[in-house]
């Protein structure tokens, strides 16, 4: 665990389950300094391969996680995204998500937000009549539509 910009030992039974040794862990952290957050690229493909028989649509949430490697494996693995901000939807493209594997959802829309959504034509969740017309505003905008 790194915890104040050096490496703190847990018991075995009070920490997660490693899947690199220590030494290798050391190694990383030596290279690259602390804090430092090691993700396995093999065990994320592993689990979502676990989960890809029960579900049709598995949809990264990209408030999880903004490693920008890790999204860009999750898209080449043919993963979906779920967004709540514009920021997250540039992410998202950037990574490769394609525009037709996101969706926008959030409690409040932003004019950016919807702005950004209705840009790149990304499926929004609307949760009640104020957005849906909030959106269609914006998105009518963007068609020349009044």
């Amino acid at each position: 665990m790194f915890a104040a910009g050096r490496i703190v030992h847990t018991p075995r039974a009070m920490s997660a389950p490693r899947h690199l040794p220590d030494s290798r862990l050391l190694a990383l952290a030596e290279e690259f300094g602390t804090p430092l957050y090691v993700q396995h690229a093999d065990l994320v493909r592993e689990r979502l391969a676990r989960l890809t028989p029960w579900f049709d649509d598995v949809r990264f949430a990209m408030k999880a996680n903004s490693c920008l490697a890790l999204l860009e494996g999750l898209a080449r693995a043919g993963t979906r995204g779920d967004c709540v901000s514009p920021g997250e939807v540039e992410r998202a493209l950037a990574a490769g998500f394609a525009a037709r594997d996101l969706c926008f959802t959030a409690d409040l829309f932003t004019r950016d937000a919807l702005a950004c959504v209705a840009r790149h034509g990304i499926a929004v969740n609307l949760g009640s009549l104020d957005m849906i017309e909030q959106y269609a505003e914006v998105a009518g905008e963007r068609r020349g539509v009044t």
